[in-house]
């Protein structure tokens, strides 16, 4: 389930700009890749405007979801693709229904879908009529749920329940927490809430009008403390959660992105102190973003999140803190078991420590100053570089107007391939390679892209903060790198022959005379080619290299 808290939505000229063969995604609750903004399942598209689409729906009941002609780069490129979505705040979309949606909105519709199955979805670009109807129901329908939560007499905010029947309670954002009946258990008064439907597919929503906590599974006598925001804390009834005594860094540490069930575990000898040396590449527009738990998921979904919501912990503050070279080696409050709030730090290597008895952490390190683009480098196995090093490269020429060039070679040393990609600014040092980070610039692939002879001559998209590489057989290329339209443009160039003075393809006594002619002025020179013995000059000196070639010395 998925709600949005924009009360007004400007529309958009959506349609003005709406292409004829524009594709069509599917995201949301229903989708395999959740509320994530650049993952969407692909509608096909049947004419001009219709698009349809299967989908198996695995929980009955309301589900929300959004429909896009344009995915966002990233996983938080909401704002991106608000132009391009289609929905409507808390709009009903019945089964079987031809439905109206809005163009150019965040806000979601739904469907209460009367079973878990195979849905078809069908979707008019011009007129923005929907309609969703079952297409065969699963054999395997979801076990029915009936129970009661209780949420902690401390919390506040706002409480949202579904069920396979509708929702409880209407409008969004629910119901106040303080307004639900109470109930003593064990000597401690809790408020409460009853699942009285045997629902099929509960669910709950806590929020504080401007942030809410992921979709949850409702457990019987779960016990939930909430205090705004998108975290939360849970026990059962008589039982306490324990922590443990491991702690994680979760988040764009060394190289790592946003997962639940991956993190760099901190190292301790007490369990109080921990520590850990981290890099930070300051690849999200000139930061990275972390924060800590104790104990790791074992998947990187929604779920995962939601069950390690009660061990995390970050910031004591109330939006993501700032490391700065001001508050480098003071030490900075954490926040309380079951938040989340991050800290943001710039390009830099910094050592972390965390005690855990005085709820403190101290960063050390140091603060990268930043590299400012200084023209486009080759970086890899190319010409003199041989091999990676952030601060080395063979420089392009520039040419016009952000436009570079230059010659490369590459020998296939690494199983027959030369990895190789493209900088506009080097570091102080070899190893420091999140210095540049944010100046690297390569294929917009998520894997090495290979060079083939189909693409030569032809323009490849680029992207700046690419890591990833091209990778080609030994060869010599002209490259052309345009930073207007960001593409790089390869051409393969013929080998020349060493002494061939007069480019006739072959070394004999003809390119002596050749040579001979340009020394004294009589035709135009040809610098590279009559320079044979490569000391930058052409005179006779070179004649007697070239002889020697002829002869078979050299």
């Amino acid at each position: 389930m998925k709600k949005t808290f924009t009360l007004f939505s400007l529309l958009l000229v959506t349609l003005l700009s709406f292409n004829a063969n524009a594709e069509l995604w599917l995201i949301g609750a229903i989708s395999p890749d959740g509320w994530n903004p650049s993952k969407g399942v692909q509608f096909t598209q049947v004419d001009e405007n219709n698009y349809t689409l299967d989908l198996e729906v695995t929980k009955p009941g309301n589900q929300y979801y959004s429909l896009t002609t344009k995915l966002g780069a990233n996983s938080n490129d909401w704002d991106a693709i608000k132009p391009y979505r289609f929905g409507g705040l808390n709009l009903v979309v019945p089964l079987d229904t031809e439905t109206e949606l809005e163009a150019g909105t965040a806000d979601s519709p739904y469907t209460n879908f009367s079973k878990a199955g195979t849905y078809t979805f069908e979707f008019n670009t011009e007129t923005r009529i929907i309609k969703v109807t079952l297409k065969q129901a699963s054999d395997d329908q979801p076990t029915a749920f009936n129970g009661t939560i209780y949420i902690t007499k401390t919390s506040s905010g706002n409480i949202w329940a579904w069920d396979a029947a509708g929702d409880y309670f209407t409008p969004w954002p629910g119901k106040e927490i303080s307004t639900l009946e109470t109930a003593t258990v064990n000597g401690t008064e809790y408020y409460t809430f009853t699942y009285d439907h045997n629902s099929t597919n509960p669910g709950l929503i806590f929020n504080d009008g401007t942030a809410q906590t992921p979709d949850l599974v409702p457990v019987d006598k779960r016990v939930y403390d909430y205090n705004g925001g998108a975290t939360f804390t849970f026990t059962d009834l008589g039982q306490t959660i324990d922590m443990g005594n491991d702690v994680f860094i979760l988040g764009e540490v060394n190289g790592n992105s946003w997962a639940p069930n991956e993190g760099v575990q901190m190292a301790t000898e007490d369990n109080i102190i921990y520590t850990s040396d981290v890099v930070i590449e300051g690849s999200n527009a000139g930061f990275n973003y972390f924060s800590f738990t104790h104990k790791l998921a074992e998947t990187a979904d929604d779920s995962g999140w939601a069950d390690i919501a009660p061990y995390r912990f970050g910031a004591a503050a109330s939006s993501d803190f700032e490391i700065t070279n001001d508050i480098l080696g003071q030490e900075l409050d954490l926040g309380a078991d079951g938040t989340s709030v991050a800290f943001k730090a710039p390009a830099g290597i910094y050592t972390i420590t965390i005690n855990m008895e005085t709820r403190k952490i101290t960063f050390s390190g140091t603060i990268y100053e930043p590299i400012e683009p200084s023209g486009v480098y080759v970086m890899g196995d190319v010409n003199e570089v041989g091999g990676w090093y952030a601060n080395a490269g063979y420089t392009l020429e520039t040419k016009d107007n952000m436009i570079y060039e230059g010659d490369i070679v590459t020998q296939g040393q690494n199983e027959g391939y030369s990895y190789f990609g493209f900088t506009r600014g080097l570091a102080d040092g070899p190893e420091e390679w999140s210095r540049i980070a944010q100046l690297r610039v390569g294929p917009e692939a998520e894997s090495d892209t290979e060079l083939t002879d189909e693409m030569m001559d032809e323009p490849i998209a680029l992207k700046e903060g690419y890591a990833t590489s091209f990778k080609v057989g030994a060869g010599t290329f002209h490259v052309v790198v345009d930073l207007n339209a960001m593409t790089v443009t390869f051409s393969k160039k013929s080998e020349e022959l060493k002494g061939d003075v007069n480019a006739d393809g072959r070394v004999n006594v003809s390119d002596v005379s050749a040579l001979i002619n340009m020394i004294l002025g009589i035709t135009p020179k040809d610098e590279e080619r009559a320079d044979v013995n490569g000391d930058g000059r052409v005179n006779v000196s070179d004649v007697s290299a070239l002889i020697n070639i002829i002869l078979g010395i050299n």
